[in-house]
Parts: structure tokens; sequence; C-alpha cells
């Protein structure tokens, strides 16, 4: 009986034991589950991600832009070292200079008064002669010495320019319309005096049709000769052409002066043969007393003065383009005055000295060529 109770117990103790080692696996298995699906850890307030996908390239690239970073950062602290280094560098040659200075002056003075007390101590000598041989080594000592510097030799440019031009100028003359130029053209010839200054010579043509003249003008010049006063409707009528040729004499100073490009001032002193003339088939209405010269041209000359500003574009060693703008009005004239002369030659004189008299503001742009 005894036997058949340990039996019994030893039975259920083992099926006891394995329904808690199941029961055991089973809580194993979950906490398994738990942890890999549960959310990153967070240590110290980071999380711990999961590693990204990457391949040997991508870690080159990686590699590649820390190293031109870290070069980057280098380069920069170099350059803010060489700037440093330029600045003490000036110092230093600062300090040195007054350093050297100081010591000249000094060494001069000790020499000085060295000679002083030699020359004391010299029997027969008068103290006075011993200031001025300590004078005479204070002068010599004090002298700079003389230092030799090798000049480099300046590098040669093209020294002739040939510069021909066109552009447009505009006359401000009282008593005439329509000034605007029809033809401006010309070339010029300049040579470099120094890498800064340029003289040169010209030639202008320059042409200007149909200026309408006011009818105040006519009757001015009219009642002036005593002819009475002429009715014109249309000022348009009446027009005048405008020739003139000059020949200029001109300095430069360029203001800026690269290799490529310059920019200069100027002035000018030209002398101007004109030609004024009426429009065939605009000539009517203007009394004329016989035997008076009353011819439709005029001829005059005139000397006149410009200033000017513009700039050079080098496109090569000999190829450049100018553009330049000018301001110039006459400063003396050959138009005398002729009182036996009818109605038209009184208009075209008249026309000339209002020429020669107004603000000509004048815009050129020419093609250089350097030789």
């Amino acid at each position: 009986m005894k036997g058949h109770t340990k039996l019994l117990s030893l039975l259920v103790l083992v099926g006891s034991f394995h329904v808690y080692a199941q029961n055991q696996q089973v809580v194993v298995e979950q906490t398994n589950e738990a942890v890999l699906n549960s959310a990153p850890i967070d240590i110290n307030g980071y999380v711990k991600d999961k590693p990204r996908a990457t391949d040997s390239e991508l870690e080159y690239l990686k590699q590649e832009i820390n190293k031109q970073q870290n070069e980057l950062e280098i380069n920069k602290e170099k350059e803010k070292g060489y700037k440093e280094l330029q600045k003490t560098t000036e110092k230093l040659a600062d300090a040195t200079e007054e350093y050297l200075e100081e010591k000249k002056e000094s060494q001069a003075a000790i020499d000085a008064y060295n000679a002083k007390i030699k020359c004391l101590m010299e029997e027969g000598r008068d103290p006075k002669e011993c200031d001025k041989d300590k004078a005479d080594v204070v002068k010599t000592a004090q002298a700079a010495p003389v230092i030799q510097k090798e000049v480099a030799p300046e590098q040669e440019s093209n020294k002739i320019r040939v510069i021909p031009f066109a552009g447009v100028t505009n006359y401000s003359a009282q008593g005439f319309v329509n000034m605007d130029s029809n033809q401006n053209i010309g070339v010029r010839a300049e040579s470099d005096v120094t890498s800064s200054l340029t003289i040169g010579v010209g030639v202008e043509s320059l042409e200007v049709n149909n200026v309408g003249i006011n009818p105040s003008v006519i009757n001015a010049v009219n009642n002036s000769a005593g002819f009475g006063s002429t009715t014109i409707n249309n000022t348009g009528l009446n027009s005048v052409s405008y020739k003139s040729l000059g020949l200029e004499v001109y300095g430069k100073y360029n203001l800026i002066n690269r290799e490529r490009f310059k920019v200069y001032g100027g002035l000018g002193l030209a002398y101007n043969r004109s030609t004024q003339t009426f429009n065939e088939g605009n000539l009517f209405g203007f009394p004329t007393p016989m035997l008076f010269n009353d011819s439709n041209t005029l001829d005059s000359n005139f000397v006149s003065g410009r200033a000017f500003v513009g700039t050079n574009i080098s496109f090569g060693s000999n190829w450049g383009a100018n553009l330049d703008v000018g301001y110039a009005r006459g400063l003396r004239n050959n138009t005398n005055n002729n009182y036996l002369i009818g109605t038209r030659q009184r208009l075209l004189q008249e026309f000339a000295r209002s020429i020669q008299k107004a603000d000509a503001v004048s815009l050129q742009a020419g093609v250089s060529y350097s030789f």
C-alpha cells in the first residue's frame, strides 16, 4: 500500500513539472516576441535607429565629402594665417626700419662724442675746434648711404594708334532748327608720350543738311540792312546746308590705365574750314539791291576748342574699340561784316557766326589699330 502511494505521488510530481516547463516556454517565447517588436531603446535621449543600407561606392563618396570639407577648413585657416603673416611682416618691416634709423642716429651721436673726447685729450687743441669736429662727424654719420636699385626695364607697348571714327554732333544755335549732323566721320593718329599721356592729331569731316531758319532771324537781317521785313510762313522753305573740315591737335591723360581698359580725359584745339549753302529751290522773297553780292554760298574759317572724355578697350595686341563724348565751341572766327551784300549772304554770315558760337556736343565711336 505504501509502495502504491509513493508511486502515485511521483507521477503527480512529474506531471506538475511537465506542465510548469511548458508554461515557462510559452512565457519565454512571448517575452522574446515583445522584445523584437518593441520600439528602439532610448538611451540618454538617443534612440538607436535601424542601420542604413550602404555599399562601397556610397562609403567612398562619404569619405571624399569629408576629405574635401576638411581641406576647405584647412585652406580657410591657411588664408587667415597668410593674412596675419602679411600684417605681422609689415609691422616687422616698420619696426626694423625704425630700429635701424634709431641705431644709426645713436651710433652717430656716440661717434661724435668719442671724437670730441679724443680731441679734448689732445694737447694744444682748441675746444671750439673739437665742437666743429663733432659736428662734422654727426653730419657724415647721418648721411644716408646711396643704395643702387636695379630698375626693371619697362615693357614695350604699342606706341602709335590709328582710330577711324564716326558719330553724331548736335549744335545749339539760336534762330536755327534741325541742327543734328547727317555725317560726322574722321580719323585720328596718336602716340603715347608716357604710359598715361598721349598726344595726337585728327581730321574730321562734318555735314548738316536742311537747317531751318527762324523767320525772326530773316526779318532781323532785313531790318538791319534796311530792306524791310519779309513774310515767311514756313521755316522749312528756307534751309541751309553746312559742311566743315577740321584739323585738330589734342592731348589726353589716362584716368584709369589698365592693360585692356582705359578711361581718359583730354583737350583739343582745331582749325575748321566751313561752307554754308542755301539749298536750291528754296530761295524766294529776299529783296536784293542791284550790284550787291548775294550768292548762295559762303566760306568761312574759325578756331574751336574741345574737351572730351572717353574709353578705349583692347581686344588683343593690336585691335581695340574707342568711344568718347566731347564738347566743343568756337574760339575765334574770320567771318567779317560786309555791308555790300544781299539778304542771302547776310543770312549765311549770321548762320556761320551762330555755328561758331554754338555749343556742340558730339558722340563718336571708332576702331583703333596699334602698331
